[in-house]
């Protein structure tokens, strides 16, 4: 029902091999910071895809594909907002921490061999050309207030190999966005906390990449389905005895 396909296993898979080379690089500034960088490489022997299956319709399966690469670069920081703006009188940039996570990654399989194939290489079915993670967190243990927002954003990726007949089907990347707030009373024993999950609500789509550019285009890809998810909004309310 959540893929339109029947989904089919292959007892032929063989095991993938994965080999892997990374130098990182880690930078502390303060109690509970950090400054992070990492560059990798990573080979795939015999990776498996989800593919559609050719001889049958409306069907998915599993298959090995020769040999895969992805390289890129990865970026992390957790810092206190008061010490990046050289404000410490400010009891709120003092309270407030901002973090992120984001990866670059490029990934490149080699499909030349492949009958009624428009392109000689492609991306590895799943993996997105980048991956964000960011937010930040304010606590006042005087108020005992606390606020978290937290955002993540995942780039297009293949959603399943096409086939000769049928292009690939990518999954637009779409930005995730969960916030909550929790405030206490009575010495912590009362709490309230409000949640938002996916406050910004964005249609999930999957298209056929028509142009072969891997990005979604509305007058050149054709919409395979689309779902909105919603957002959820909830309160609770604890007391500890």
């Amino acid at each position: 029902f959540s893929t339109q396909f029947v989904l089919s296993g292959n007892d032929t898979l063989q095991r993938a091999k994965i080999t892997n080379l990374d130098a990182r690089y880690e930078y502390y500034p303060g109690n509970g910071q950090l400054i992070t960088a990492s560059v990798f490489v990573k080979h795939f022997n015999n990776p498996i895809e989800q593919i559609a299956r050719p001889d049958v319709m409306n069907e998915i399966s599993y298959k090995n594909v020769g040999n895969a690469i992805n390289y890129g670069l990865e970026l992390e920081f957790k810092l206190n907002a008061g010490s990046i703006f050289k404000c410490d009188s400010s009891s709120f940039l003092n309270n407030t921490t901002l973090f992120t996570n984001i990866g670059f990654i490029q990934s490149k399989v080699d499909v030349s061999q492949n009958i009624g194939t428009p392109y000689n290489t492609r991306p590895l079915q799943g993996q997105s050309p980048y991956v964000l993670n960011a937010g930040f967190t304010y606590s006042d243990d005087k108020r005992n207030l606390s606020l978290t927002a937290t955002a993540n954003r995942v780039g297009q990726r293949i959603f399943i190999v096409g086939t000769v007949n049928d292009a690939d089907i990518y999954e637009n990347a779409r930005t995730v966005l969960d916030i909550q707030a929790a405030k206490s009373y009575f010495k912590g024993n009362l709490e309230l906390k409000l949640n938002i999950k996916d406050a910004l609500a964005q249609q999930q789509l999957f298209y056929f990449d028509l142009n072969s550019d891997t990005k979604y285009k509305e007058n050149d890809d054709k919409i395979f389905s689309t779902t909105n998810l919603g957002r959820v909004i909830s309160l609770s309310v604890s007391y500890k005895f």
